[in-house]
């Protein structure tokens, strides 16, 4: 259902952009709404149970089939492919998908054991500067996302902007999320984290706008990912935008 909604929000996104460069266009019979490839990019630990077609989640489906809008998704388990056959891409996107896989701040040393820092150098050093900088806002989101201290996060990104993402690879810190955990309660550093959050949110807002995402997709994210109310998402935007 989700997927449907994003698909609608694109298409609407679409028709306004048409409009204002030739207004009326949307209402004539030759009008057409551009193709949405529908992908589903899954990085948990466990197989995807959640089905690949909408008439999955209807009921009746199987009577009401030729009333019903439905689609099948293509399915990207992360855990299906190994790091050594995501390399065989060599472009950007492998880099962001290896880093996707992280589930926790430790397996950074393991990944550092299959990449090189000539193959992260080498794409990067031909990635034009507007991509390395939405690569270094995503690369930063997901280390954030497993607790990797801001500031460690913030240099690996800079790294990225550098081309010099191999040498920190090679030097990067692990960090234990648990005890990091239990010393931010210790220490009572409760502003720290919300600090830390409201950073998040601001480089989701900017990685999305970057790649012309259509608002109400950044709304819907902040929800889901920050468990915010609309109101409260919608501002967030106004604020980041």
């Amino acid at each position: 259902m989700q997927i449907l909604r994003y698909i609608v929000y694109i298409w609407e996104d679409y028709e306004k952009e048409q409009e204002r460069e030739h207004r009326g266009i949307s209402k004539t019979k030759s009008f057409k709404y551009p193709p949405v490839l529908p992908i589903v990019y899954y990085d948990g630990t466990s197989d995807w149970n959640g089905g690949s077609q909408l008439e999955d989640r209807v009921y009746l489906s199987n009577v009401f089939s030729d009333y019903l809008p439905n689609f099948k998704c293509i399915l990207v388990q992360l855990k299906d492919y190994s790091n050594a056959e995501i390399m065989e891409k060599k472009d950007e996107l492998s880099i962001i998908m290896m880093i996707s896989k992280l589930q926790k701040a430790t397996d950074f040393a393991e990944l550092s054991k299959d990449i090189s820092e000539d193959y992260l150098n080498d794409i990067t050093s031909k990635s034009p500067a507007y991509l390395l900088d939405i690569i270094a806002q995503i690369v930063e989101i997901l280390l954030m996302k497993i607790n990797v201290p801001r500031e460690e996060a913030e240099a690996f990104s800079e790294k990225v902007k550098e081309r010099h993402m191999g040498e920190l690879f090679a030097n990067f810190e692990a960090y234990d999320v648990q005890e990091t955990r239990r010393i931010a309660r210790e220490e009572g550093r409760r502003e720290v984290r919300e600090e830390a959050r409201m950073e998040g949110i601001k480089k989701l807002i900017q990685a999305l706008k970057a790649v012309a995402s259509p608002r109400v997709i950044i709304r819907q994210q902040l929800m889901e990912q920050y468990e915010l109310s609309e109101e409260e998402a919608e501002k967030k935007i106004e604020l980041y935008w």
